[in-house]
């Protein structure tokens, strides 16, 4: 008897070793077929073991595919529900440690080419090539996401993505994403991706390392895969919640060119609890420097090119601005300007520069301008200089301004802005109404530092 068990208790042990080292050949070789499906397709496989593989599910880990492993996943199960085929079936898809990278090649932004497994053989033959030149620099980063869909290759698949950081570099300014979270749904016979997304701190850096202030984003987008052309609708505000934009921008992934309008709301600018400080919204502003009491509201469209931003073409509105803080540049420290100022200044900014485009600039209710008393003499003289004409002595002192009429215009690039118009007031040293015509040089990167730029911020 103990003879015959001995005999079982061999039986039994050589068939688990045998199972044992069918599974593993069997896994071994399903590991070795997901390979070739890939490959089949074009994605380079560097990495990847099959944990588990029958017909209900697979669960791979340590993923790396792509051309400079540009998709990575720490694990990814997939659950097949129903159907003969990988891609006809119903699926349910869950992937964690999720890092991807893509750079632009001749087709525009690609994924180490792991892209082209979703998009079909029409699709690449109608994409647009790119020259080296457009191709330059881009790069977009997504890092530690997850991921996870249900649906089917040949159907509907609906997503849920949330990924700690994504970036994109084009060859002028990077777009910085923290805490992103999308729902996309892919048609896949459509080859379109419809997505409603959440970003919690959206900010631009731009060539100098200046970043601006991070919004919170949610909107709506849409991508077509065959042309790489994303439209979309979005709306933000600032950490304070005292500023907000909205938007909609159309931008084509595989050319880089594209178009962002905002519009962000009418916002409150001073020291009052309730205001924003410029350095809210711009990091390079001085936090130490007063902000001028004002409201501002901006309307712009940015223009995107193969090579980053080309143009940003816009409106700014102020109102209710503190004159002295403004023209305290321009008029070089001689004079004194008391009240509050509007403005609209269509504006347009390159690579090359800024430029003010036929702007105007009024009073916002009585102002009266003022001489410092112990360099009246040089005072007088300085600004009649810069008023264009030469102004008798003490008219100017102490004027009270009803009306102020100024057409703003840039003469180069640089920030040179020239102001000419006329200025309405009473002088109590002529005890009468006094016109004056102004024609003010200043620059206007000096008049933004005078405000509160912190020093190298422009």
């Amino acid at each position: 008897m103990r003879r015959r068990n001995q005999s079982l208790g061999i039986i039994v042990a050589i068939i688990a070793v045998l199972a044992g080292g069918l599974w593993l050949g069997f896994r071994t070789f399903a590991g070795n077929e997901v390979r070739r499906f890939l490959e089949s397709r074009g994605v380079e496989v560097h990495a990847l073991t099959l944990e588990k593989f029958t017909p209900d599910e697979i669960i791979m880990t340590g993923i790396a595919l792509g051309k400079d492993s540009a998709v990575k996943a720490e694990r990814v199960v997939l659950h097949r529900l129903k159907g003969r085929s990988l891609r006809s079936a119903e699926f349910t898809l869950e992937a964690q440690g999720v890092e991807l990278y893509a750079r632009n090649t001749k087709y525009g932004l690609s994924f180490g080419g792991i892209e082209r497994v979703l998009q079909s053989a029409e699709a690449l033959k109608s994409a647009p090539t790119l020259s080296k030149d457009q191709r330059a620099k881009a790069k977009l980063w997504v890092r530690q996401a997850s991921i996870s869909a249900r649906g089917s290759l040949a159907g509907v698949i609906r997503a849920e993505v949330k990924a700690k950081a994504l970036e994109y570099q084009s060859a002028q300014t990077v777009l910085m994403l923290q805490e992103v979270a999308l729902k996309p749904e892919f048609r896949v016979a459509q080859q379109v991706v419809h997505t409603p997304f959440a970003v919690r701190a959206a900010s631009v850096k731009n060539e100098q390392g200046l970043v601006f202030t991070p919004l919170s984003l949610r909107g709506d987008a849409l991508l077509t895969l065959a042309s790489g052309a994303l439209r979309g609708s979005f709306n933000g505000r600032d950490p304070s919640q005292k500023f907000s934009a909205s938007g909609t921008f159309d931008y084509r992934l595989r050319t880089g060119e594209g178009t962002v309008d905002i519009t962000t709301d009418d916002a409150s600018f001073g020291s009052a609890a309730a205001a924003l400080k410029l350095s809210d919204l711009l990091p390079a502003m001085d936090a130490e420097r007063p902000t001028p009491s004002m409201r501002g509201k901006l309307n712009a469209k940015v223009k995107l090119g193969r090579q980053g931003y080309e143009s940003v073409r816009g409106t700014l509105s102020i109102a209710a601005l503190d004159s002295g803080v403004l023209l305290e540049e321009a008029l070089k420290g001689y004079g004194s300007l008391e009240g509050l100022l509007r403005a609209r200044l269509p504006f347009e900014i390159t690579p090359a520069g800024w430029r003010i485009l036929d702007g105007d600039v009024r009073n916002d209710g009585p102002m009266r301008l003022g001489l410092i008393p112990q360099e009246k003499a040089d005072a007088v003289s300085t600004v009649a200089a810069l008023l264009g004409k030469k102004t008798p002595e003490g008219v100017l002192d102490g004027v009270n301004i009803s009306e102020l009429d100024l057409n703003a215009l840039s003469t180069d690039a640089k920030g040179e802005i020239v102001m000419r118009g006329r200025m309405r007031g009473n002088s109590p040293a002529l005890g009468r109404e006094v016109i004056i015509n102004i024609n003010i040089s200043t620059n206007l990167m000096d008049m933004l530092k005078s405000i509160s730029i912190a020093r190298g911020g422009v």
